[in-house]
């Protein structure tokens, strides 16, 4: 037998041993109401959702870790094999910005708001609305930046080149990512309190902002 067959007989028993845990431990305790509208936020085409039209819509043998992630959050009370599950899932990069720590508590990526401080406003650089928001919304989330940084950040934003932008959202989405691959419970609520703090420190930024028009 060949390496290559042995590989996918093994990825074939543990796709299979993971959806029969997943829909035994999560999938079976979510209502009705709440498996649509999972489906709808990762808009799936999908009509009275199963696990087998779940995967359809997805067109993988395993439903991804952010839909893991989202399907546990629903959970009442999950236990540690919920979480295990969310640890062991192999596909981790599909859908993960759709993960958000308000809906999810998990990660630190956080659900855009209606603000719009207009930090890049000013700047010489053609850039989109959609752009400047989405920077803003980066800076919002970034839990390793102190609020000196931030604050540094705004006041000195009209004069940054376009070099320098991009390689602020560069590093902004590499620290989310890294927040949205910590795997155990434990590390997911050191988070929770960090977030916490920062969205402190930001809405005070806010106001310092808007004290500068």
């Amino acid at each position: 037998m060949s390496r290559n067959i042995k590989q996918v007989r093994q990825n074939k028993k543990f796709y299979k041993r993971y959806n029969a845990d997943f829909k035994d431990v999560v999938w079976r305790h979510l209502s009705g109401e709440d498996k649509t509208a999972l489906c709808n936020r990762f808009r799936l085409l999908v009509e009275k959702p199963s696990l087998k039209k779940i995967l359809g819509a997805f067109a993988t043998e395993t439903p991804p870790r952010a839909f893991c992630i989202a399907a546990v959050g629903k959970l009442d009370k999950p236990g540690e094999d919920a979480y295990q599950l969310i640890d062991t899932n192999p596909l981790v990069e599909p859908y993960k910005k759709i993960v958000t720590h308000d809906l999810d508590g998990w990660g630190a990526r956080r659900t855009p708001d209606k603000t719009y401080l207009g930090i890049l406003d000013q700047n010489k650089n053609a850039l989109s609305l959609r752009k400047k928001r989405y920077f803003e919304y980066l800076l919002r989330c970034s839990l390793s930046l102190s609020m000196k940084e931030k604050k540094r950040i705004i006041t000195e934003a009209p004069g940054l080149s376009m070099f320098q932008i991009y390689s602020l959202i560069k590093v902004f989405e590499e620290e989310l990512d890294t927040w949205y691959k910590l795997k155990s419970k434990m590390q997911q609520t050191d988070i929770t309190n960090l977030v916490e703090v920062k969205e402190k420190e930001w809405n005070k930024l806010v106001g310092y902002k808007y004290l500068q028009f």
